[in-house]
């Protein structure tokens, strides 16, 4: 596939030095793009670069931007407002009109569909995940309590789902101020059941102990490395980095 370089696109984003993009996503099958940017933008582009719509849709920060695998008209956007929405990429006319607003108690990293669509995976920058069903998607199947707070130096660590079965991963960063906190807790990999929120495992190498997050993330801007899990597509094997 050729690597197109989409000189006009970046240099508008990029052109006050005040904006940047801070999540993209992409449906091969509409051929389109979606990004967020940092002052609450979503942006549409088609695959060759030209810009179809760009409305601020959030207060703030768009920290992730998600189309439904199954339906890649459905768009879920997460924000440090404290808010997830969900959008019919047919049917926006503006920032008011979403299909749902999920409001959170803290500014929002990550919004993921599962891969079948039915389900969608929320991470905070404290201590909650959540899973919404598309048979109602206002209000949450579950919630789980999980340390992972967010600090401004450390890549923002964010759930996902296996690849192939109801399982969700994510990276824990042990906080002393919750109750369920122990003493020298580990810095760990848990793994969730994806519809009772019990925990089905940790993973951890004592040769290793670095926090370890859940999506592939560039080197921070001094050169250090992120936390880097990533399942293969048969979901099998699980691979994990950090550099120190």
């Amino acid at each position: 596939m050729p690597v197109r370089y989409w000189t006009s696109v970046w240099l508008r984003a990029l052109s006050p030095s005040r904006v940047w993009f801070c999540s993209l996503d992409v449906s091969a099958k509409s051929r389109v793009v979606v990004t967020g940017d940092n002052m609450g933008h979503v942006i549409l582009l088609s695959t060759d670069g030209k810009e179809l719509w760009n409305l601020r849709m959030h207060k703030k920060k768009v920290a992730h931007v998600a189309l439904n695998p199954c339906c890649d008209w459905l768009l879920a956007t997460a924000s440090i407002d404290q808010t997830v929405k969900i959008w019919d990429l047919r049917q926006i006319r503006g920032k008011t009109s979403f299909l749902y607003s999920l409001p959170h108690r803290h500014p929002v990293n990550a919004a993921c569909f599962s891969l079948d669509g039915a389900r969608l995976l929320t991470t905070d920058q404290n201590n909650e995940i959540r899973v919404y069903s598309a048979s109602q998607w206002d209000s949450p199947l579950s919630l789980i309590s999980h340390p992972h707070r967010h600090f401004q130096h450390l890549t923002p660590i964010k759930a996902s789902w296996h690849p192939r079965h109801n399982l969700i991963v994510v990276g824990r960063y042990p906080d002393p101020n919750l109750k369920s906190c122990v003493p020298y807790e580990l810095r760990t990999i848990d793994v969730f059941d994806g519809n009772s929120g019990k925990m089905m495992c940790q993973l951890y190498d004592p040769g290793y102990s670095g926090i370890t997050s859940v999506r592939l993330e560039p080197a921070n801007s001094d050169g250090r490395k992120p936390g880097l899990n990533e399942f293969n597509p048969m979901g099998d094997t699980l691979a994990t980095a950090m550099g120190e």
